[in-house]
């Protein structure tokens, strides 16, 4: 059945139901990523890099296919745990497959317990370079397989990484297997000895040197703090220095603006005739540099500016790092880097980390940009509460985004109310701290946040994936109700044309496992607080809108009817319901685009808890055949009953004069 049966049995008994079940529906089923109970994430890529080896071809190429299109998140909490070496050496192919190889995910790979750096012999060019320069610096890593050390050599890596690579080897005794290492070896030693002594004949006069140079330092090291507390005190607005925590808003800055703030020696360079060329050829610091040419893109001289924008944007990346570490970084200058970093999508954990804990930072810095970060970088920026708690509208992002984990969003939430800190991006916050109080907080298990997570994630429409949505009522629909497109649920469907002979008879589990995910998606719900619902109603597919619509609060309900995803099959259902809310009915008669449709119209008019001013305004405009039909539905309301008829009358007298003529 699989070649790798007796390695196959020592994984948990989940793994081993799917991968040594004899029949071949449930691998196959399998091979598509549907696995029930739901397994771990280790458990999920162990059974598909498995699968690659069944008996079966049709099932080999389905579950390749399906393990190369496991999304990194996955992969990364897989890698939490130990996992086989061919599992490992799997990731390691689908990392090289990947058009921007994830540097965080290769870190995780190569920092697992199981790992052996022999999988990635005669592998080391389909590395990016990337991947193959922070290998440089890993230096205790790659010493472990001699061999690999000697590839990477070969590579394209900077002569500064290789000579680093080298030089540690030496300095720790290691004979690398490359081509005259020997005297690579002893002409750095010869090197590093006369060095030495050259240093011990320079000492005293170096400790004299350094004792007269003193006072004059501290001199000059005091006034440039001085003059750097003073430009960012005027650009913040303070007469003082500025403070670690930020409590002002970014300033927007203006060429005159940046000619106060700076120092003299900056405002030299700013005000030089030959600026532009200073800056792209003169030595200098890395942050002078970087914040130069910054504030040269302000330069009154248009051409200037863009020569200014462009050199900015082509600024090697060592020196942007390097001026990142400079504690008195002006925070639009830090603005400016987080944008380049996001443009050239080249942001790094590390870079990230800098930038987020910087002095000068600013959390204002993020607006707009939370939807381009990761669940881990959200998770790092909103572990400073206390500074981030001075700019409302970022939490309110942070809170709104797709890509918070539910406990970061409910954390902030918990921390707001507790300090009577207002949302007011977030509609009804009032009434959601109300109820949020009421409720009380749920205590739940960790693997419980898990899997809401999970939901968040797999039940957002993922139109609001793909790019910011309009309201519904400026979306362009068909005006025919038959016409208009069901919305596609990514998470129940699955496309069985794949599967030959077999499809038939996996068509039975499918459909149960469809049942399965909807009744998981029920329960999930339930274990939700009111914001967690409010949040999944907002920006929740068909499946996730169809539950929620009917919960007891009032702001989940509106939340789900606001949901710009919602379909005119989904109003023209919830219309027909006399069990649906009323805030819902008021909502779908208030919308012009679906009181064009003459289905839903009726529907309105026929529903119990239509308000009777409302439905006289819809009764103007129905064709007389309808009007005939609705005044035969038992159930209406006498008031309603009588308009009806008045309408229908006026319309045969209005006939029967226009006969006369």
């Amino acid at each position: 059945m699989n070649r790798f049966s007796e390695i196959i049995e020592s994984f948990s008994p989940l793994v081993q139901k799917v991968l040594l079940n004899p029949e071949k529906k449930v691998r196959l089923v399998a091979a598509n990523g549907i696995i029930m109970p739901q397994p771990t994430p280790s458990e999920f890529v162990t059974a598909l890099f498995f699968l690659q080896y069944d008996q079966f071809d049709d099932i080999k190429d389905i579950a390749k296919e399906r393990f190369f299109k496991i999304p990194e998140a996955t992969f990364f909490e897989a890698l939490k745990t130990p996992l086989h070496k061919f599992i490992l050496s799997g990731i390691f192919h689908a990392i090289t497959q990947q058009e921007k190889q994830s540097l965080s995910l290769f870190k995780m790979l190569i920092n697992n317990r199981n790992i052996d750096f022999k999988i990635f012999l005669k592998k080391v060019d389909r590395l990016s370079l990337e991947i193959r320069s922070y290998l440089a610096e890993a230096l205790a890593i790659i010493t472990k397989e001699l061999d690999f050390t000697a590839e990477l050599l070969q590579t394209d890596i900077s002569k500064a990484d290789k000579q680093k690579i080298i030089e540690f080897a030496i300095r720790n005794g290691i004979n690398l297997p490359i081509k005259n290492f020997d005297i690579m070896r002893d002409k750095i030693l010869n090197s590093e000895k006369t060095t030495k002594n050259q240093n011990k004949d320079e000492k005293n006069s170096f400790q004299l040197k350094e004792k007269n140079d003193f006072s004059e330092s501290k001199i000059k090291d005091e006034k440039i703090v001085e003059n750097q507390n003073k430009s960012s005190s005027i650009m913040n607005n303070e007469p003082k220095a500025v403070s670690t925590e930020p409590k002002e808003r970014l300033s927007k800055l203006t060429w005159n603006s940046i000619l106060d703030i700076v120092d003299p020696t900056m405002e030299e360079m700013l005000k030089h005739p030959k600026r532009l060329i200073m800056a792209k050829i003169k030595p200098m610091k890395p942050e002078e540099k970087l914040s130069l040419l910054y504030y040269l893109t302000y330069d009154p001289d248009e051409e200037i500016s863009k020569e200014a924008q462009k050199t900015l944007y082509e600024l090697p990346e060592n020196i942007i790092d390097s001026s990142i570490l400079y504690s008195a970084l002006n925070p639009n200058v830090l603005d400016e880097v987080l944008k380049i970093f996001f443009e050239k999508k080249n942001l790094t954990p590390q870079r990230f980390e800098k930038i987020v804990f910087h002095k000068m930072f600013q959390f204002d810095i993020l607006q707009g940009k939370i939807e381009l970060l990761s669940s881990d970088q959200i998770e790092l920026i909103t572990n400073n509460i206390q500074g981030l708690m001075q700019f409302p509208s970022v939490i309110s992002e942070i809170y709104l985004a797709n890509n918070t984990p539910s406990s970061i969003a409910q954390r902030l939430l918990e921390f707001c109310f507790r300090h009577n800190i207002v949302l007011t991006e977030i509609e009804n916050f009032d009434e959601l701290k109300s109820e949020f109080q009421n409720e009380g907080k749920k205590e739940r298990d960790k693997s419980i946040e898990k899997e809401i997570d999970d939901v968040m994630s797999r039940f957002i429409d993922p139109k609001f994936k793909e790019s910011k949505i309009k309201t519904i009522n400026d979306s362009s629909t068909n005006e025919d109700l038959d016409s208009s497109e069901e919305e596609e649920d990514v998470n129940f469907k699955i496309d069985l044309s794949q599967f030959d002979e077999s499809s038939e008879v996996i068509e039975d589990e499918v459909e149960s496992t469809v049942v399965e995910e909807r009744k998981s998606l029920m329960r999930l719900i339930g274990e939700m607080n009111i914001a967690e619902k409010i949040k999944l109603a907002m920006k929740g597919n068909m499946e996730a809108r169809g539950i929620l619509i009917k919960q007891s609060s009032r702001l989940v309900v509106e939340a789900v009817i606001r949901n710009p995803m919602v379909t005119d099959q989904e109003a023209l259902r919830w219309s027909s319901d006399k069990n649906t809310p009323q805030e819902v009915i008021r909502f779908i008669s208030n919308n012009r685009k679906w009181m064009r449709k003459v289905a839903i119209k009726m529907n309105i008019l026929k529903h119990p808890k239509t308000p009777l001013g409302k439905a006289v305004n819809l009764l103007e405009n129905i064709p007389l055949p309808e009007l005939k039909s609705l005044s035969r539905v038992s159930g209406l309301s006498g008031n309603l009953k009588r308009l009806i008829y008045d309408a229908i009358s006026k319309i045969e007298k209005r006939k029967a004069a226009n006969k006369k003529k």
